[in-house]
């Protein structure tokens, strides 16, 4: 069993750093006992290839840290990017980094299984 949700709205512009909304894993059943995430982000026509997006956890939704290993460096133009992480804590989020990029957008699916 999994579940698909749409973490970064289509067409995002990606000229501006985000932080997604915050998503409570725990919309999975009790019986999972080990729970990870694949990540899909879709970037159009990005101008370099330096721009981020790094996957955060937290245990009470408001103190966040980075997962280690799961950072994703966009790449310059149209791209499918790819990432997979078991997760350790409840909530999760997205952090996005323009650094020098100055065009495009984004979109990106996550699925908890």
């Amino acid at each position: 069993m999994s579940s698909l949700i749409q973490i970064i709205p289509l067409s995002t512009v990606a000229t501006a750093n985000f932080t997604s909304a915050s998503l409570d894993t725990f919309i999975l059943p009790v019986t999972f006992k080990r729970r990870s995430i694949g990540l899909q982000v879709i970037s159009s026509s990005l101008s370099t290839s330096d721009a981020t997006i790094k996957i955060q956890e937290s245990n009470d939704d408001v103190n966040y840290t980075d997962i280690p290993s799961a950072t994703i460096t966009l790449l310059t133009g149209s791209t499918v990017n790819t990432l997979f992480t078991d997760l350790r804590l409840r909530y999760i989020r997205l952090v996005f980094t323009k650094n020098t990029n100055a065009a495009g957008t984004l979109s990106g699916i996550a699925n908890l299984i």
